[in-house]
């Protein structure tokens, strides 16, 4: 047995290589003049390929599936749950080194991840709803969701107001046609909550609104999203650092209730 084949590989610098490597030796002699050094010596020699280790390319990056392995968040056409973020996406070289561009792709292709998993741990609600839509025409969180007295809680909005904007605005659509069945039948659409605080925690929300407190400090930023999904931490521990950046209480009884004892 002679074991597993190698892969033999024969390369050379093209004229692309070399032009590169010319224009950073000029572009280096400009700057070394601006900053009054003195040049002792100068050439576009380059190192033999493979001696430094920043080869690039392979796997490139690209919109269309056919001529690239990547899309533009490194994530590979044909294969979803694989990211390629070290060198091989790049389409070129240039005369420095590429660690900043890898991180700087690494961190694209995580924040494109992260916000992938987000919509797939999602709720599932029972008609699609978009906030940024809705917010994008004019709309603000009051007309859609009400502050009832005390002020603890806030509603969802009643069947019949969104019916105000949908007896005639995509009638055909079924998600439109299944609250349309609502409204006919007087039940309120079953929305599935994303943010739940235990029982034993008094939170008004109208206290921290008269505090300035924003619908995005608890929420995230609704107004940019499609579908909403649990993104900001409500624990006690972020509670508190809240409460202590805005110089607000972190006494015990302040957020638990005693009115039931």
């Amino acid at each position: 047995c002679r074991g597993v084949p190698v892969l033999h590989i024969r390369h050379k610098y093209s004229a692309n290589e070399y032009a590169m490597a010319k224009d950073s030796m000029n572009v280096a002699e400009e700057l070394c003049h601006g900053a009054g050094f003195q040049i002792l010596a100068k050439h576009a020699q380059m190192a033999p390929p493979g001696e430094s280790i920043h080869e690039l390319g392979t796997c490139r990056m690209g919109a269309d599936p056919k001529t690239s392995v990547l899309n533009g968040y490194n994530q590979a056409h044909d294969i979803k749950n694989l990211f390629v973020t070290d060198g091989s996406a790049f389409v070129s070289g240039g005369s420095q080194n590429p660690t900043l561009t890898l991180l700087a792709l690494s961190m694209r292709a995580s924040e494109y991840l992260a916000a992938a998993l987000l919509l797939l741990f999602a709720a599932a609600q029972p008609i699609p709803y978009s906030h940024q839509t809705h917010l994008s025409v004019g709309l603000q969180c009051k007309n859609c969701h009400t502050n009832p007295d005390p002020g603890e809680m806030m509603g969802y909005p009643v069947t019949k107001t969104c019916m105000g904007c949908y007896t005639t605005v995509k009638t055909e659509i079924p998600a439109i046609q299944k609250l349309a069945g609502y409204a006919k039948d007087q039940k309120p659409v079953p929305w599935v909550r994303v943010y739940q605080i235990p029982s034993y925690v008094f939170f008004s929300h109208r206290t921290h609104q008269e505090a300035g407190a924003k619908c995005q400090a608890c929420h995230g930023p609704v107004a940019e999203r499609e579908v909403i999904t649990k993104e900001v931490d409500i624990s006690m521990g972020a509670c508190m650092d809240c409460h202590r950046k805005n110089k607000a209480s972190i006494d015990c009884t302040f957020c638990h209730d005693t009115r039931a004892q």
